[in-house]
């Protein structure tokens, strides 16, 4: 059942660099935002099973957040560049290589973005 997770949750991680819908955020960033910093995966959640992103992941997946709007986004085998900005519930981020923005939801000083699984992210600094 752990493989099997692992396998979709790999998978819902893929798909997330590809394409996800987003929704209207706000263009500025305040100076002293709480979203400005590094964020790394830290857990993934799917129908209820939760394991953490060692498991799920050969190595780490890391976005980092910076005042001017611009992301930066990290991986074992990827890597890219885009824009992010605040939403109601949180923050949206788009990559240049994606389609459309990753939605995440800050919740107990948490960003986390439900695809097929749900990936919780913590701060880093």
């Amino acid at each position: 059942m752990k493989k099997f997770i692992s396998i979709l949750c790999v998978m819902a991680f893929a798909v997330s660099l590809l394409a996800l819908a987003g929704c209207g955020g706000s263009k500025e960033i305040p100076a002293d935002s709480q979203y400005i910093g590094t964020w790394k995966a830290v857990r993934a959640e799917l129908m209820g099973e939760k394991a953490e992103m060692s498991e799920v992941l050969d190595g780490d997946w890391i976005i980092t957040l910076k005042a001017d709007g611009t992301a930066e986004q990290q991986s074992s085998d990827e890597s890219g560049a885009g824009v992010w900005s605040i939403t109601k519930n949180g923050i949206k981020v788009k990559l240049d290589d994606a389609k459309s923005a990753m939605k995440f939801t800050y919740e107990n000083n948490e960003l986390s973005t439900k695809l097929v699984a749900t990936f919780l992210v913590e701060k880093q600094s």
